[in-house]
């Protein structure tokens, strides 16, 4: 039995995205369900955001959050789940992806099975967790977590940022994997994918709301993106300076990606599946993980350090000439990788 520790119930594209890709890559090696460690409330996050809607009189914003919090719940009821308690002796533990390993975030420190602290007996494999922008003293002052990652059968994380904190503490080697939703590919995303009804040329503006807490950042997304005759759509997001905000589902999202001339976003899943779909692409002031993905992938020159930059680097049209056979390389190495890992402990 395989279980995934993971954000699998988080209320956003790219968290359910990379939890559904491992689960579908993990189980064709063995029965694979998500372990149920309580580590958040998301019924909780949804009152906190619609209160903050209506504190600032956004009405439909409230609208927006609890249609979010139906979608993703709905969906959380086809996943496998197995209750902490309910989990067999001598099953592997796989850990990731996203940034369950960033302690700075008391969600993730709060949970220490997401480290391996707590676990019944088996073997355990890291698969693409992050750090994000933890530092090593950070860690230092929790060394029961990095002892526990030290006792790991094998250590692969998504990004050299992590890695180069890690090696700090852990001896034994850490692989860089890519992201499970690279892993599992385009081409199985497309059999999940919605189409959506739009009839206009559209740019999908994706982001969690830092490039665009000014009026300079609106105005500079809105004028570039109506020089270029283009509707502009937030999907996921409640913005109500774009054209139209839509809470979609997942499903929906990877169709507004598709079908979208350009995206315009600051997170690191809005990045990849704009990647994956080979999109005419910015991203503004990324973190240091998106920027370690686009400098592996040669896409450097899409980065705009700040949204009013943005103009610069619609008209570069994204070229991904480089990034084909990068990509395919570190999906190979990454599938490798994961095999070697559950070879050794399933003793094949």
């Amino acid at each position: 039995m395989i279980y995934i520790l993971t954000v699998y119930d988080s209320l956003n594209y790219g968290s359910y995205f990379q939890a559904y890709a491992l689960k579908e890559i993990l189980k064709k090696y063995d029965d694979t369900a998500f372990l149920d460690i309580k580590h958040q409330s998301t019924i909780k996050q949804t009152l906190k955001k619609a209160a903050g809607h209506i504190y600032h009189g956004r009405f439909p914003g409230v609208l927006f959050e609890f249609k979010r919090y139906f979608i993703f719940s709905k969906l959380k009821k086809q996943f496998p789940i197995v209750k902490l308690p309910d989990a067999k002796d001598g099953s592997i533990y796989v850990f990731g992806s996203d940034e369950i390993w960033n302690i700075n975030r008391e969600k993730f420190l709060n949970s220490p099975e997401f480290f391996g602290v707590g676990l019944k007996g088996g073997g355990k494999i890291a698969y693409a967790p992050s750090v994000n922008t933890v530092k090593a003293k950070d860690f230092s002052a929790h060394m029961e977590l990095i002892d526990s990652i030290r006792s790991f059968d094998s250590i692969a994380v998504r990004d050299e940022y992590s890695r180069s904190v890690l090696k700090q503490f852990v001896d034994d080697p850490i692989d860089v994997v890519t992201d499970p939703t690279i892993l599992y590919g385009v081409e199985n995303f497309r059999k999940l994918q919605d189409n959506v009804g739009e009839t206009e040329d559209f740019a999908v503006i994706y982001t969690y709301g830092k490039m665009c807490r000014t009026k300079s950042q609106i105005d500079s997304i809105k004028k570039a993106v109506s020089k270029r005759g283009l509707k502009l759509i937030s999907v996921g997001r409640y913005l109500k300076w774009c054209d139209k905000s839509v809470m979609a589902s997942p499903a929906e999202f990877l169709g507004y990606i598709d079908k979208a001339k350009l995206v315009i976003t600051d997170t690191f899943h809005g990045t990849v599946f704009s990647v994956l779909y080979r999109k005419n692409l910015v991203v503004v002031n990324p973190a240091q993980k998106i920027k370690d993905m686009l400098s592996e992938f040669s896409l450097n020159e899409i980065v705009a350090e700040k949204t009013e930059n943005i103009d610069q680097i619609i008209d570069k049209n994204t070229d991904y000439s480089n990034a084909e056979t990068a990509q395919l390389e570190k999906v190979k190495s990454s599938r490798d990788y994961l095999e070697r890992s559950l070879a050794k402990l399933m003793g094949k």
